[in-house]
């Protein structure tokens, strides 16, 4: 894991790391969502007490692996089980020609993500309290944080993404590479280990396309 002398800092060798160069302001807006996770997220029961020492590494730069598995810089992007918005609103921070919707299932955690997205005034992201079942229209990418199974977010992506999009499932954070599924007819995956050097911990990312 690289060193950095504050928080400041491991956030823009992160931000570096996943192809985006971070402003004074999205990183004060980085950081008060770590705030808001450690307070409110932890309140709610959405984060866990004991995350409180690991939430730049585990949450905030965890989400931001995310713009590894697509490098568009506008479109649409919907974060499927995004809970109290990860990795959605990281990655609308960083990437604000993005528009995001986060969409739960869940009316506390939907409600807790809209609160961050008033607080941090973020223009971009949408939130929507629905199941995948529900949806009727497509996007350009769509995000998976472990909020479904690896075949359910392949049939979401199969149904739901536009020609030439990309769906990024987050696999986990180890040192050895996990095994995944084989890809549906007609899909292509591809998984990559991803900023070992930086985290602690390598992240791996599932791409899922269409052939």
């Amino acid at each position: 894991m690289t060193r950095a002398d504050s928080d400041d800092e491991y956030l823009r060798i992160v931000g570096d790391a996943c192809g985006v160069s971070l402003g004074e302001v999205q990183i004060e807006k980085l950081l008060a969502f770590s705030e808001f996770l450690g307070t409110e997220g932890v309140v709610s029961g959405a984060i866990g007490p004991n995350e409180r020492s690991i939430l730049l590494d585990r949450h905030i730069a965890d989400s931001l692996v995310f713009l590894r598995g697509f490098e568009i810089e506008s479109g649409s992007v919907l974060d499927v089980g995004s809970g109290v918005g990860l990795p959605g609103i990281p990655i609308a921070i960083a990437r604000p020609g993005l528009n995001v919707e986060l969409m739960d299932r869940s009316q506390r955690r939907s409600d807790l993500a809209s609160r961050a997205v008033r607080i941090l005034r973020l223009p971009n992201v949408a939130v929507t309290r629905s199941a995948v079942d529900t949806l009727d229209r497509t996007w350009d990418a769509i995000t998976f944080r472990a909020s479904l199974r690896i075949p359910a977010a392949a049939a979401v992506v199969q149904g739901f993404i536009n020609p030439g999009g990309m769906g990024v499932f987050g696999v986990s954070r180890s040192a050895s590479r996990p095994s995944v599924p084989a890809p549906p007819e007609g899909m292509r995956f591809e998984m990559t280990e991803e900023l070992s050097e930086v985290l602690d911990s390598s992240a791996w990312l599932l791409r899922m396309s269409i052939l």
